[in-house]
């Protein structure tokens, strides 16, 4: 199980070029999936 903040499930993930485990947090857009989600629909490439 991976660890939790504040309730939520850490999604890390290995950035390879950089060689290091990375954490997203959406703290000024809201995430459905979640505040530690790496990915949400309300941002879109264009």
């Amino acid at each position: 199980m991976p660890p939790e903040v504040l309730d939520q499930h850490l999604h890390l993930h290995l950035n390879q070029p950089l060689g290091v485990y990375v954490l997203h947090a959406w703290i000024f857009l809201g995430n459905q999936a979640g505040v530690f989600s790496d990915w949400t629909s309300k941002v879109a490439c264009p």
